[in-house]
């Protein structure tokens, strides 16, 4: 489900939730300064970057109980998880 939160938009890195590239694709791909700098396809590649990420943190934040206690209870009884 999370997949956008905490990874660099181009290769996937680990990174600092404040950050959208890491620091080899940001000198790899000169990166650096503001996004309206950035080449036309490193700025839509961060569009819709920035759309899952606010998906992913809209469905973390709305998160149900009920499904969680669902989720929970089926990796307990038939060991699957999601």
């Amino acid at each position: 489900m999370v997949e956008a939160l905490g990874h660099c938009m181009i290769c996937g890195a680990d990174i600092t939730d404040s950050f959208c590239v890491c620091a080899w694709c940001e000198e790899q791909y000169g990166l650096d300064g503001p996004p309206n700098n950035w080449p036309a396809w490193a700025r839509d590649m961060m569009n819709d970057w920035s759309r899952q990420r606010y998906a992913e943190r809209t469905a973390l934040a709305n998160l149900d109980d009920s499904e969680e206690a669902a989720s929970i209870y089926d990796r307990l009884c038939y060991g699957e998880s999601d």
